[in-house]
Order: structure tokens, then sequence, then C-alpha cells
């Protein structure tokens, strides 16, 4: 993108050096065109795809949209609007030398860049936005629903005034784009090194609110472990950002224009698009499990089949932290059956005799008559404790995540 500096840069017309040892014409075929298509098309592709499995996870697995999902849409629709212009840029001379660019194209250019800058700052705040949306709905403590709302306060504040500052740079407005008008611009670069600092200040405010809040929860540690690495995709778009405002400093003492600028408008979509993908990536883990699970489902059915060891009266099975008993009654001699079941789940550590549950089948056995009806007794016996209240809240504090 073109950032107008006092005046706009093609007011004048930099007098831009042939390397040694290269001739006009080998200087004027060079291209970053490609380059700009790739930096913009390739992480588009891969922000929609989680974006895609973001939506198919939280509409059709878990029916369960919010409004961090309104405004994951918001930035995904402003990513497609930049990576129509950035390719749209490279139409008017963005990605080659100065001494290709036609007069003509000036102006398409510098209107082009002008939208960008706008769009660019509108989604970098949305996806923030969307973050700390996620944020207010899974960390529940007032401490961090403070910090989340002063955060999400700073967003708001400080993205107006860049979005204004972006429309009205110049006075008038069209002299942004209009070369034969003369106006007064700012000095973008100012504002762009402005813009980076304080993004990057949030994107380590988002990583420092999540990461104290996972490390307490009792969860398995290779499940904490990715719950730490998703709250840490934030520092990709610190990084991205970072690189970005280093190729903005270049460009301040450029003497090729449309060839340097290719670089910020590459970095500009990948800090764009990966800020996209590192909001939409924590939501996707419903979709990840069922894709998983349609694997392995049947392993994972037989393995929570109650196990064979048989008892007088029914099946004893484990899972997990509770037993699961069956208890059968028997057959009558004719063609119709009379059978009483028992269920119960009693709590990991709890003593189980074959008295105990012989003598409730006994008792129905002993009713029989062999009149065909089937009767069925369900019985729950819940053993709860502290440590499993804790357990079950800290899991759903990280389905509630997702």
């Amino acid at each position: 993108m073109y950032p107008p500096t006092t005046g706009n840069p093609y007011y004048k017309s930099p007098q831009v050096l042939v390397p040694s040892g290269m001739t006009l014409e080998e200087f004027n075929a060079q291209t970053r065109v490609p380059e700009i298509y790739m930096g913009s098309i390739v992480p588009f592709t891969i922000a929609t795809l989680f974006v895609m499995a973001r939506f198919y996870s939280r509409l059709i697995l878990t029916h369960n949209w919010a409004q961090d999902d309104v405004w994951i849409f918001v930035s995904w629709c402003g990513a497609i609007t930049l990576t129509v212009l950035n390719c749209i840029f490279t139409k008017y001379g963005t990605g080659r030398h100065m001494t290709v660019q036609k007069e003509e194209d000036n102006m398409p250019s510098l209107l082009i860049s002008y939208g960008v800058r706008i769009v660019y700052h509108i989604v970098l705040a949305t996806t923030k936005t969307a973050v700390l949306t996620l944020y207010l709905r899974v960390f529940r403590d007032p401490k961090s629903k403070y910090i989340i709302w002063g955060t999400l306060a700073f967003v708001t504040l400080y993205t107006i005034p860049f979005i204004f500052v972006s429309i009205f740079q110049c006075r008038p407005i069209r002299g942004a784009w209009e070369l034969t008008t003369k106006a007064a611009c700012i000095n973008f670069n100012l504002v762009m090194y402005l813009s980076a600092a304080v993004n990057v200040l949030v994107d380590i405010t988002l990583v420092a609110i999540a990461i104290p809040n996972i490390l307490p929860l009792k969860l398995p540690r290779t499940q904490k472990a990715a719950l730490i690495g998703v709250a840490s995709l934030s520092i990709l778009v610190t990084i991205s950002s970072i690189v970005r405002v280093i190729r903005v400093f270049n460009l301040s003492s450029s003497k090729d224009f449309s060839w340097d600028t290719s670089d910020i408008t590459t970095w500009s979509a990948i800090e764009i698009n990966v800020g996209i993908f590192c909001a939409a990536a924590p939501a996707i883990r419903p979709l990840i499990r069922a894709v998983t699970g349609a694997f392995g489902s049947r392993n994972s059915t037989d393995s929570r089949r109650p196990s064979n060891r048989r008892y007088p009266y029914g099946n004893i099975g484990t899972s997990g932290r509770t037993q699961a008993i069956e208890l059968s009654g028997g057959e009558t001699s004719d063609a119709t059956h009379t059978k009483t079941r028992f269920w119960s789940k009693v709590g990991a550590g709890a003593n189980v005799s074959d008295g105990d549950s012989t003598k409730g089948v006994l008792n129905y056995k002993a009713a029989d008559t062999g009149n065909g009806i089937l009767r069925t007794v369900v019985v729950r016996v819940d053993v709860d404790s502290d440590e499993e209240r804790t357990r079950r809240g800290d899991e759903d504090q990280n389905r509630n995540y997702v």
C-alpha cells in the first residue's frame, strides 16, 4: 500500500537507479506480483478453512452460535475485501518498478491503498474483539472479566481514531488519491508505527489473560498443553505485525514505491489472516473429535462396554470413575420371557458384593408368573466428591472455550 507522506508521493517522480550489471529491460521485467498473490491468497485460504470449520462446529455440531462467532464472520468478510483489493492492486503497477509505472495507474493505486488502510484497521479490531468476547464467555471470575472489559474498551478507543485518521488523512479527502488536487496530508507512516505498537500490546495482553486462567485447571497435561498452545497463537500475529512495521520503516526512505510497497501489501494480508486463523482455531475441536471419532468409533464403543467378568446374576464393568452393574433375572420355560434388570452406578472405590444385588433379583424372580411381562427397574446411585466436581467444572470451562 502507498503511505501518503506530506503531500502525495506521486507528486514527485523519484529517480530509480538501475543496479549495475543489469540492463533497463531486465530491470523493468522484474515483478513481485506472484509474491503478492501468494502472500494474499494462501493465508486467506488457510484462514477460510479454519473459519468454515469453526462455523460448522458451532452451527451444526454444538448448536452454540455466540457473539464471538459474529465478530469472526465480520473479520472474515473484511479479509475477503482485503484479498480482492490486494489482487486488483497488482493491475495498477504494485509489484513492478516505478520505471514501468503508467501515469494513469497512479490514481487507482492510491484509491485502492486508501481503502485497504481502512479495512485493515477494521479487521484488526473485529478479530481482537472476537477473541475478547470468547474470553468473556469462558473466563467467569470477576478479576478476569474486569481485565477483558478494559482491554475491549481499549481496542475500541484506539480503533476509532485510527479509522478516522485513515479516512481524513488528507484535506480535502480526495487528495489521498487524486493527483490533480492540491492537498495537505499527514505523515501516515507515524500512524502505522503507532498502530503496530498498540496492536502488539493487545496481542500480548490476550496471551497474558488466557494463560493464568488455563494453568489452574484440573485437566490432563496434554489437554492443558493444547489449550495453552491455542491461547498462545496470538504471538504469531505479534510477529507478523512486527515484520510489517519493519517493512513500513524501510519504505519511508524508498525511491521505488510500487516495488517496495509489495512487502507491506503481503505482510498486511498475512497479519490479518493469521489473526483470523488464531481466533477461529480454538472452536474447531468438536469437528476434530467428530472426524477422529468416525475412524475410531468401533474401538471406542468396544472399550466402553462392560467387561466379561461374570457374576451369578449379572455382569459388572468399570469405566473411568464409575462402575456399572447389570443384574438379570431368569427365563420361564415357555416361549415368553420374563426378565428383571438392574443398573446401578456406584462411585469408584465402593464395595459391591454379590449378596447386595442377588437379594433384589431373587425377590423379583419370585414374583414372576410367566405372563410374558418384561419388568425393568433402573437404580442409579451417584457418589460425588469435591475433587470430582472441581474436575467436571474445569472440563465444562474447557468445553466453553471451544
